[in-house]
């Protein structure tokens, strides 16, 4: 062939319409159809994808006290989230308590009887030393190590991958939490709850029946068109806090408003404290200085006290 000008070049990369229109001027190339009657082909082939459990792990050292902290998140295939935060009460040092964090996220991925396990950390080096990318020549890691493999045995497939701190900020708070406490005595896990409303709310304007007294007033308030059922002057004596109804006394001060039931509970309790005693205030005055308010609260308690015997 040296006879021929012949030049090499890179070749072009394939455009897609270019394949496109191959496939257009070609129909019928290259396709292939399952038939009935050739044996051992089945007409479909589902894959099944197996559901994987995700294991994020994270630890910090306190040089303070020589201990650290760990902190392990556990997603189901389901969704479910399970949080463990552990306090590493033993001397650990800046890389040692990460170790402590993967083995652990490991073992309680094997507890909760997962096959198929991913594991994030943003600790690159840990990552790539369990993946082998990275030479492992500090002696005090061998042993982690050599649990990881033990423990790898218990699962169909594990894959451990890394990821950035903002994707690993729930693990990173529950070390940092354990890493700050200090027990004393036997305590060994403390519980963190959510709360999502503040603990001031008191769920009564919802619960107002049509026939409480408060009805009216709670839906004149939260109205933005009033229906004149509540005259102005007595109206701009209520306020509608969070949760709860309040009525402005003369002296400025504000009062939770009661329905029937609760009032007739508080007005039966506190007339069984004061019941018989001699100078103290009536029971009016007294519920009065307890902040609580209900229209007929004065003549409820003057009926009780007055016909009361021992009063």
């Amino acid at each position: 062939m040296s006879e021929f000008d012949i030049v090499c070049v890179p070749p072009k990369a394939i455009k897609g319409q270019a394949v496109a229109d191959l496939l257009a001027t070609f129909p019928g190339e290259y396709v292939t159809t399952l038939q009935d009657d050739v044996p051992g082909e089945f007409l479909e082939i589902s894959v099944v994808k197996e559901e994987t459990c995700l294991s994020y792990f994270d630890g910090s050292a306190t040089p303070s006290n020589d201990t650290g902290g760990a902190g392990v998140v556990l997603v189901s295939p389901s969704g479910e989230v399970l949080s463990h935060s552990f306090k590493l009460d033993f001397h650990c040092t800046n890389n040692s308590e990460k170790y402590e964090a993967f083995l652990l996220g490991l073992s309680l991925a094997k507890q909760a009887g997962a096959m198929y396990l991913e594991i994030r950390g943003y600790s690159k080096l840990l990552v790539n030393r369990m993946n082998s990318v990275y030479s492992l020549k500090e002696l005090t890691r061998a042993p982690f190590r050599a649990e990881a493999q033990q423990l790898f045995t218990h699962f169909d497939d594990t894959k451990i991958v890394h990821t950035g701190r903002t994707n690993n900020k729930h693990a990173a708070f529950l070390e940092t939490l354990a890493s700050k406490l200090q027990f004393e005595g036997p305590e060994k896990a403390i519980m963190v709850q959510r709360r999502a409303i503040s603990s001031t709310w008191i769920d009564q304007a919802e619960d107002a029946q049509a026939s409480d007294w408060r009805a009216h007033i709670i839906h004149e308030l939260s109205s933005s068109i009033s229906e004149g059922k509540v005259i102005l002057k007595e109206l701009r004596n209520f306020f509608l806090l969070p949760g709860a109804l309040y009525y402005r006394n003369p002296d400025a001060y504000l009062s939770r408003c009661l329905g029937d039931e609760e009032a007739k509970e508080k007005l039966e309790s506190l007339h069984k404290e004061i019941c018989g005693q001699t100078l103290v205030i009536t029971l009016y005055r007294r519920l009065q200085r307890l902040r609580y308010y209900w229209p007929s609260m004065e003549a409820q308690s003057r009926t009780l006290q007055g016909s009361c015997l021992n009063c």
